[in-house]
């Protein structure tokens, strides 16, 4: 009895797990594994067929990018992007300089704990979320690296 019994429970949860994964796999609709994914890059209209940033709407994200060269006693990074996001409501320049501020900040943090020389290489401010802008500095410098993405809708 104990025998067959340590060969059929092993056997039963396999089956439970199998009949359970093809219950929730046929309730979520998924079809199978290897179903391609279509991601859709383009740029995302409005229902009069505008853009949200030509219609100076509230919707769209400013992002201010330092790229900076940081260097300590023991480390050195070069190419290293920070970067700030902020959400547009209709003045851009407000939006850089609170971006701004907040990248400052951030790099008085940074010179204040780890590093001892700070050299900025390059500022980019543009009206897109910070992701595709790094995407878009990334093809232009393949040596980028990200620090990270600063959310200056926040008061700090």
């Amino acid at each position: 009895m104990k025998r067959t019994l340590r060969n059929v429970l092993p056997l039963l949860s396999v089956l439970l797990t199998a009949g359970h994964l093809n219950a929730l796999s046929s309730e979520r609709g998924i079809s199978g594994i290897n179903t391609p994914v279509s991601i859709d890059t383009a740029k995302h209209e409005t229902s009069h067929g505008l853009s949200a940033i030509e219609k100076g709407s509230g919707s769209t994200k400013i992002c201010s990018c330092q790229i900076l060269d940081l260097q300590s006693n023991n480390y050195q990074y070069s190419h290293m992007a920070v970067l700030a996001e902020k959400t547009n409501y209709g003045d851009f320049s407000a939006g850089v300089v609170t971006a701004r501020q907040a990248i400052e900040k951030e790099k008085k943090h940074l010179r204040l704990l780890f590093f001892d020389r700070m050299k900025v290489v390059d500022r980019v401010n543009e009206a897109m979320d910070c992701r595709s802008l790094f995407a878009k500095l990334k093809l232009q410098d393949n040596s980028l690296v990200m620090y990270d993405v600063l959310d200056a809708d926040q008061g700090r």
